[in-house]
């Protein structure tokens, strides 16, 4: 059904967010750097983002990363163990959304169905 489809989605993308914020803790815990961000960016996904100051401390780092963007208030950027992590919560992300859409619709063409019912 529609809703267990959906219900199993959205227990994914919280098992794949789980994961995410669990290494988001321990790069916080390993880095030690004060502007230590990670969020879902617009257009990006999730990215790990520093202050373009830290930024210089975290190349001292062992920590293999990549540059996702840089903009004025910092630097963003995916660890080898984050990049798998952020594509996955995308796709489940976009999967859920789509399949919501489908459910919504499917609501209101029943609903339609009964518009002539309630108009007599």
């Amino acid at each position: 059904s529609f809703e267990q489809e959906l219900a199993d989605l959205f227990e994914q993308r919280e098992q794949v967010e789980a994961k995410v914020l669990a290494l988001g803790n321990r790069m916080e815990k390993q880095l030690k750097l004060k502007s230590l961000d990670l969020k879902v960016w617009p257009g990006i996904g999730y990215a790990f983002k520093v202050s373009k100051r830290d930024e210089a401390q975290l190349r001292k780092q062992k920590v293999r990363y990549q540059v996702v963007n840089m903009k004025n208030d910092g630097v963003r950027f995916r660890t080898p163990e984050l990049t798998p992590l952020a594509e996955q919560f995308a796709e489940l992300s976009k999967e859920y959304q789509a399949r919501q859409q489908r459910l919504i619709d499917k609501l209101l063409e029943v609903s339609a169905g009964y518009l002539p019912v309630i108009q007599a």
